[in-house]
């Protein structure tokens, strides 16, 4: 509200209802009131679990402004680990949660800062607010699961895997196999391990197809050289916290009728070309049973850097009439279609 003359007369208010009748009193919709937000913003981290056996756990905080204030803009949240100093988390973020990573056998700590719409910033010692211990843990198997050709196993933390061996040497460098499957009519199986550290997974696959029907005896080893966690801890495998002992399950695997697509095994040095069977040319895909099968869908994944993929050519055995495509214009990995009006014959 503002108080204005004009030519030396009487000053008028500028939030009368009247401008020449003061006592009709004042109209709100002329003034503007504003309001200085001088107070600080607060917030704090929420309570955590005293003890976890996880690594990767969600923190949540939360903050408020005073009455009339603008608003909690955002946050920054700052850690300490094992007592160390306070160092940033998370800066000027918006979010009031977020997943953090730590280590086992470590302690985090954690306080928040706020900050509001008009930049008051609350002023705060580093003090915790919530803290968690990270329990360390022996290397254990999280879960095994069968696949059509094999088995694939689940790791709390990455292994060292310049230790895992299938087949040892002449001198017996590499001790006994790592990862073994024993079946009770098919007895001994051979195959590959595939180790993804993302994943932290280690998969076994079957040699010359897939799993035949069976009761299976899956065991990984534990010891110096078998296997162990990037940090050094030996496999737990008897889950008795005490790092050794070897992982033994029984995997039965039923029939199931299902229809398999394969690839066969091959070995090839550097520059090679990949013809299985030699005398033939490329790699054969093969299905299990064709009988009363009209098309076929498929993607087959490689890793460019170690295979080329020249072209995909249909087979002599397809029913007259069938169609033919693929697309391979993407590295690493091939899709193939291919269908008719005629039906797949019996086998």
């Amino acid at each position: 509200m503002a108080q204005i003359s004009f030519d030396l007369l009487p000053s008028i208010a500028t939030n009368l209802r009247d401008p020449h009748n003061p006592g009709a009193g004042t109209d709100p919709a002329k003034e503007c009131l504003n309001t200085i937000d001088a107070g600080v913003p607060s917030s704090h981290v929420l309570s955590l679990p005293a003890i976890t056996n996880v690594t990767s756990f969600l923190v949540e905080w939360t903050g408020q402004d005073g009455t009339n204030g603008s608003g909690v803009e955002s946050y920054d949240v700052y850690v300490s680990d094992n007592s160390g100093p306070w160092t940033p988390w998370l800066s000027r973020t918006t979010n009031t949660s977020a997943i953090f990573t730590g280590q086992p056998g470590h302690t985090n700590a954690f306080y928040s800062i706020a900050r509001d719409n008009v930049g008051n910033v609350e002023t705060k010692p580093g003090v915790a607010e919530a803290s968690i211990v990270i329990l360390h843990l022996p290397l254990l198997v999280e879960g095994l699961e069968a696949t059509s050709s094999g088995f694939t196993a689940q790791f709390n933390q990455t292994l060292n895997e310049s230790l895992l061996n299938l087949y040892d040497t002449e001198t017996n460098g590499f001790g006994p196999a790592d990862f073994t499957v024993v079946g009770s009519t098919s007895g001994p199986v051979a195959g590959s391990l595939i180790y993804d550290p993302q994943t932290k997974m280690v998969t076994f696959i079957k040699t010359g197809g897939v799993l035949a029907p069976d009761t299976y005896i899956v065991t990984l080893r534990s010891g110096t050289n078998g296997f162990q966690s990037a940090g050094g801890d030996w496999l737990d495998g008897d889950t008795n916290g005490v790092p050794g002992g070897d992982y033994v399950r029984t995997m039965p695997i039923a029939a199931t009728g299902a229809r398999v697509l394969s690839l066969p095994d091959f070995a090839r040095g550097p520059g090679q070309p990949v013809d299985v069977p030699a005398i033939d040319s490329g790699i054969p895909v093969t299905i299990s049973d064709g009988t009363n099968v009209s098309a076929v869908y498929f993607l087959v994944e490689y890793e460019p850097a170690m295979l080329e993929v020249t072209g995909v050519s249909p087979g002599s055995s397809l029913p007259e009439g069938w169609i033919f495509a693929y697309d391979a214009d993407t590295p690493g990995l091939v899709a193939v279609l291919t269908g008719g009006p005629n039906p797949q014959g019996v086998g």
